[in-house]
């Protein structure tokens, strides 16, 4: 029993050698992006605009108008059809998916008011 222990020690520490592996031993892939500039739409709590860096893409992500936004809602970031986003004003989820060349990915984070400086988050890859 006793020589158990150092075995199981070691496949305990091994276990968390990578953090990154997915549970297939698989390293995970991610894309970092930073959020700035948010803001609310005080008239419309689930209205926000944001800056988005991410990939060499940069570009500012707004609803097309101010009757169309709602909870739920998908919208693609200006003319870019590459980054799409989507804002819940009651619990303050901000959704980002972006497409390239690499694949598809996605992340969200929690705003609860404007933001003066940068939010970075992880991109996870949906494409497996």
């Amino acid at each position: 029993m006793l020589s158990l222990i150092p075995l199981l020690s070691l496949l305990v520490v091994g276990s968390h050698a990578n953090p990154f592996l997915d549970a297939r031993g698989v390293a995970s892939v991610g894309l970092p992006a930073k959020l700035s500039a948010i803001k609310l739409d005080p008239a419309n709590k689930d209205g926000v605009t944001f800056h988005i860096t991410a990939a060499g893409l940069d570009t500012q992500c707004y609803p097309p108008a101010k009757d169309t936004v709602a909870t739920g809602r998908i919208y693609k970031c200006g003319e870019n059809a590459a980054v799409t986003f989507s804002y819940t004003g009651e619990d303050g989820k901000l959704g980002v998916w972006l497409s390239n060349e690499n694949g598809s990915y996605s992340g969200s984070t929690l705003v609860s008011g404007p933001v003066s400086g940068e939010v970075a988050i992880d991109l996870a890859i949906l494409d497996g």
